[in-house]
This record gives C-alpha cells, sequence and structure tokens, in this order.
C-alpha cells in the first residue's frame, strides 16, 4: 500500500508492524517467483549471447571451410611497384588470390582523358543572354543504327527506352554467341571494351549481365534500353555462327539520343549550365557542364577514345554563338577524348579509364595517376601468407572466447566463506559437452589427405590456459607456402567436424532457439504468475489495515466507555 493510504488509518506503530510482519511472511511466495523471473531472464540474455558467439565462431569456421559457400581462405599475393625514381608517384596496385606472382613492366604512353570543350569569354556569367531555341547535348537528335550482321544476328532497329530504364549511350555493341552444351544456343551484349552490358531478360521481367538463350525459332529481341536485334533461327546454326566481339559477332554501332535544352531569352550562362546539368542523359553520354573566367565549359564525364561529347543546334543557333559548336566542329576544344595507351611486358594494351583496370593483368587492380605517363614501372606480385595468417588468427580468437564464455557459465566457484556460486548453465551437460568437444578437437589426429593431421604440424597449439594460439608462426607460414593443399585438407577436417558441433546449437530448430523459446514461456508464465500474486497481496494488506483499524477502533471506544465508568462510579464510592 502507499505511503498515504497507510496514513489514512492512522494507526497505531505496534500494529502497522504486526502487519508488516504477517506480509513478510505472506510475500515468500511472491519473492520467490520474482527470484525465478530474474533467474530465466539471465538465462534468456545469456542464450541471446551465445547464439552470437556461436554464430560469429561458425562464420569463421565456414571460411576455413572448404566445401563452404562462405570460403575465403584463398592464396594471397602482394604487389607492389619498384624502379622509380624517389618522390615519382605511378599509381596503386593490389593484387587478388588468383593473381600470378611473377615480375610485369609496364611502360605508360598518355592517361585516358575526357573530351572537353568552352564557349568563348563572355564579360558576365550571370547576365541576360537574349538567346531563343534549343540544342541537343550527350546524343543525337534522334537515335540511330548502324549494323554489321553476322551469321546468327540478321539486322537491329532502333526501339523506345522501358519505362524506369536508362538508355545505353552511343558507342560500339557486339552480340557475342555461344553454343552451350547444356542451355544450347545463348548470346549477350558487350561494349566496346568487352564489359557484359545489362539488358532485358528475355524470360522474365529482369535485366541481366549473362547469357541467356536466343529464342526458339529466331525472331525479335528488345534489349530495353534503345534498339532491337532480329536472330535467325537457331536450329539451323553451326559452330561457325559462334562469335565474341571483334571475331565474328554482330556490331551495332548505336548512336543514343540526345537531351534537348530549352533556353529563353531570360537565360543566363549560370542558367544554361544548370539545365545541361539537370538533364538526364543515357548510359556513358553524360556531359558535365561548369563556368570559369565567364565560359561555359563541357565536360565528358567519363575518359576514353570513344567518349566524344554530342551536340548540336535545333532550333536557333545557341551552341554557334556561343563558340561551342558551328555545326561541324568544335570551335575551343580545350582536350581531346583519349583512351590509356600503355605496355605490360612489351604488348600493347588500351582502356578508356584510368583507375580500376581489373582486365589487364590477371588477378591485379591498376590504378595510374597523372605521374605515371612518360613512365615506366616493375610490378612485383609475390606469395603473401599475412591474409590467411590473419583469418586464422580470427578463428582463434573467436574460439577462445567463446570456450571461455563457456567455462565461466558452466563453472562452480567456491568462495572465501566456503559457500558456492553456481554459473547460469551449471549443471546443464549440453553446454558443458559442447566445451569439451571444442576443447579437444585442437589436440585431436585428423584424417586427411595430406602429410599433416594434426594442428600442432601447422603451429596452432593450445596452451596452460586452455587458450588456442599460434605457437609457431614460422612452421605455419612455412606450411602456407610450400605445404598449401595439406594445410587446406587438415583445416577442411578441422572444421568440418567443429561446424558439426556447433550446427545442432543454431538455427530454428537449434538447441539454443528451443531453450530460448522454453525460457521466453517460463519467463511469460512466471511474470502472469507474480501480477497475480502482487494483485492478491495488495487486497490482502489492505484487508488487513482495515481489519486492524476497526480492532484499534474498538479498543479505543472501550478504553473511553472504562475511563467514563471509573470516573463515575469511583466519586460515588469515595463521596
Amino acid at each position: 500500500m502507499t505511503t498515504d493510504a497507510i496514513s489514512s488509518y492512522n494507526l497505531d506503530s505496534s500494529y502497522v508492524s504486526m502487519i508488516r510482519e504477517i506480509m513478510s511472511m505472506e510475500r515468500q511466495p511472491l519473492n520467490r517467483l520474482e527470484e525465478k523471473r530474474d533467474s530465466v531472464t539471465v538465462q534468456k540474455a545469456i542464450y541471446t549471447d551465445l547464439n552470437g558467439m556461436l554464430t560469429s565462431f561458425q562464420s569463421s569456421v565456414k571460411g576455413l571451410l572448404s566445401s563452404d559457400a562462405s570460403y575465403s581462405f584463398k592464396p594471397g599475393n602482394t604487389a607492389a611497384l619498384s624502379g622509380l625514381a624517389d618522390g615519382v608517384s605511378f599509381g596503386s596496385v593490389s593484387a587478388g588470390s588468383s593473381a600470378i606472382p611473377g615480375s610485369y613492366e609496364i611502360q605508360v604512353t598518355n592517361l585516358a582523358q575526357a573530351h572537353r570543350v568552352r564557349s568563348k569569354q563572355l564579360q558576365y556569367s550571370n547576365q541576360q543572354l537574349g538567346y531563343t531555341g534549343s540544342f541537343v547535348v550527350g546524343g543525337a537528335e534522334s537515335s540511330n543504327v548502324n549494323f554489321t550482321a553476322s551469321g546468327s544476328v540478321t539486322t537491329s532497329t532502333t526501339t523506345d527506352i522501358e519505362s524506369g530504364k536508362t538508355g545505353l549511350g552511343s558507342g560500339s555493341y557486339f552480340v557475342e554467341t555461344r553454343n552451350d552444351p547444356e542451355d544450347g544456343w545463348q548470346f549477350r551484349l558487350v561494349n566496346n571494351d568487352g564489359q557484359a552490358v545489362s539488358i532485358k531478360n528475355g524470360t522474365t521481367s529482369d535485366y541481366t549481365t549473362g547469357w541467356q538463350s536466343i529464342p526458339t525459332g529466331g525472331g525479335s529481341y528488345d534489349t530495353g534500353r534503345g534498339f532491337s536485334m532480329e536472330f535467325a533461327d537457331p536450329s539451323g546454326y553451326t559452330e561457325a555462327n559462334a562469335g565474341t566481339r571483334g571475331y565474328g559477332a554482330a556490331e551495332i554501332d548505336f548512336t543514343a539520343k540526345g537531351t534537348t535544352i530549352e533556353i529563353e531569352t531570360s537565360n543566363s550562362l549560370v542558367d544554361i549550365a544548370s539545365k545541361i546539368n539537370a538533364a538526364k542523359y543515357t548510359e556513358g553520354n553524360e556531359v558535365i557542364a561548369t563556368i570559369v573566367d565567364n565560359q561555359l565549359i563541357l565536360s565528358g564525364k567519363y575518359s576514353g577514345d570513344n567518349r566524344n561529347i554530342q551536340v548540336s543546334d535545333v532550333t536557333g543557333s545557341i551552341l554557334a554563338d556561343l563558340e561551342i559548336y558551328n555545326g561541324s566542329a568544335y570551335v575551343h576544344q580545350m582536350q581531346a577524348a583519349l583512351s590509356a595507351n600503355f605496355k605490360v611486358n612489351g604488348l600493347d594494351v588500351k582502356r578508356s579509364q584510368n583507375s580500376g583496370l581489373t582486365d589487364v593483368i590477371h588477378g591485379v587492380t591498376l590504378n595510374f595517376v597523372k605521374d605515371a605517363e612518360g613512365k615506366t614501372a616493375t610490378l612485383n606480385v609475390t606469395a603473401s601468407t599475412d591474409s590467411n595468417k590473419k583469418q586464422i588468427t580470427g578463428f582463434i580468437g573467436e574460439f577462445n572466447k567463446l570456450t571461455k564464455y563457456l567455462t565461466d557459465k558452466i563453472a562452480t566457484t567456491k568462495k572465501a566463506d566456503d559457500t558456492y556460486t553456481r554459473g547460469a548453465l551449471a549443471g546443464d551437460m549440453v553446454f558443458s559437452s559442447l566445451r569439451y568437444d571444442l576443447l579437444r578437437l585442437p589436440s585431436s589426429s585428423f584424417s586427411t589427405s595430406g602429410s599433416l593431421s594434426r594442428l600442432r604440424d601447422i603451429g596452432i597449439t593450445m596452451d596452460k590456459d586452455l587458450k588456442l594460439e599460434i605457437s609457431d608462426s614460422s612452421k605455419l607460414e612455412t606450411a602456407l607456402l610450400n605445404n598449401r593443399e595439406d594445410v587446406v585438407s587438415l583445416l577442411d577436417a578441422a572444421m568440418n567436424q567443429m561446424n558439426t558441433k556447433v550446427s545442432r546449437f543454431l538455427g530454428t530448430s537449434g538447441y539454443l532457439t528451443t531453450k530460448s523459446n522454453a525460457a521466453d514461456r517460463e519467463l511469460e508464465n512466471t511474470k502472469d504468475r507474480i501480477t497475480t500474486l502482487e494483485g492478491r497481496l495488495t487486497k490482502r494488506e489492505a484487508f488487513l489495515y482495515q481489519q486492524y483499524a476497526e480492532m484499534q477502533a474498538q479498543i479505543m471506544t472501550m478504553t473511553y466507555q472504562s475511563q467514563q465508568f471509573g470516573a463515575m462510579y469511583g466519586s460515588s464510592y469515595y463521596g
């Protein structure tokens, strides 16, 4: 009861003490329920923590298990540049797991650059120009196709761009064809750099860069991005119908439709730049407008030989008046559109960009900077164990974190006063068994296809505190460099057993889910019982205060009557 409610009864302190003693005894079942609620809440939290730890541990295990989809224990490589004078910057390089160790001489002739043109210089950039009319930027007034047929693709025509999609930009595209052993004749569209282009999937509403089946019986196929092509009946194809870019594939030289910019007499150079930048372009035909020293500068968003800015006056002569384009040529060209030209071990290479070059040297990414132009450097790709050791260290960390947590939660610890503290999972043999199995496996001998059968063979052991560690880093590095296949076989055997041990605890039907769901039900039931019992005790306490208040009132009345009686008859007796 509240303090105000208790005060309203104005009970003697002795009665209040008696009521509190009674309620203290009657609250014992409630106290036990609250202790149970708290205990179940702690257990529930532990199940949640364990689920997270087991999930993280399993992820590290699967990363080392070659049969799993998340396997990431791939050979490591490092890439570095040499042969440069001090202070000379050439760019950056990186090597993936598939890179082939070796040395590559790279000689850069010129870097790629975007097309850039300018207008004449005006007195002010924000003055009204008094021009009226329209011009097209980022393409032609209308799209068109120049087609070179192949044995499998007979013609191509322009089509509308599907709603919500970005049209293909101007350039050369190739319809590559192949005869797949399982799926038959297929095709895909690639650009002039050999990169697959996303086009409509012929059997679904999706878009894809992958290979897809040529329509049965041939016929028309619409890319959904600006043009279609007509296939011959694939039933008549021979192996001669297979074609790749530059080698038998149909070629489509496509000119995309540009964006029309409408200009009013009140518009300034700033307004024109804003309209150009706000326009929607086809892929790769984007144009960026800036103003420098009262001159309108148009720059292509992308570099490369085939990325020239396309503009033309439609009505009026705005571009001609601004001395940007006179109808046949740019009046003030600041720089031409160029591709990067360089040599790798004497072989000529051309790419439309300077960075993110992943298709020049297998497994290597090249990023050139301006200083690389006219320079020669040597790229050295060497095998490295750093990433593999880092991954194994990560696994060991997850292993130690999990086993220590289990050790703490299942332990029964003796205190100084000879009493014992039990961990929240003490007595649960399932978790004790999991801990035992995990600690046993690192010292076990595994059946493998190679010469390594124990983790200690690659320098991984258990210390005196039952913590897993890399105790011999040189042994691990030597094994990774000289005996990698056997290392993979050993890790597969060990990780497969560890994965089996933890898998039964995870997932919707795993042991942790079952225990957690049971804890939820028990917690809900306990809370309901607490609520019910609290209601009863509240009523009981109120009843006791009411009862003792009535008793107190009766006693006070009797005392008052006794005092009156004594006063009345006492004076008569002595009078």
